[in-house]
């Protein structure tokens, strides 16, 4: 999983957005991956990752868009849930979530 900070979406320069994009392999056709994500040790949300293309070795690349962080600067901390095959998978950092 890798993170890369993007830029401002409104709010005259002071919000921000965080690109998440995530690399599963490719188990079954059916299968969700969601981004589990807090704003500054706020409530946790969820947030629905988009299937973008292939990769080599049978992986698929998704792509998460947390949109609107204020202020632009804040600490976001997050989780990747991969949902296939009647099974859960998490990669949450080895249990210290990733931060941006």
């Amino acid at each position: 999983t890798s993170a890369v900070k993007g830029g401002g979406l409104g709010c005259y320069g002071l919000c921000g957005d965080l690109k998440v994009v995530v690399r599963v392999e490719n188990i079954a056709y059916d299968k969700a991956v969601d981004l589990v994500y807090s704003v500054n040790g706020g409530q946790w949300r969820e947030l629905a990752a988009s299937y973008d293309h292939p990769l080599d070795a049978g992986y698929e690349q998704w792509t998460a868009y947390i949109s609107y962080i204020y202020p632009r600067d804040s600490s976001v901390q997050f989780a990747v849930r991969y949902q296939v095959d009647g099974q859960t998978y998490w990669d949450n950092n080895y249990g210290q979530d990733y931060v941006r």
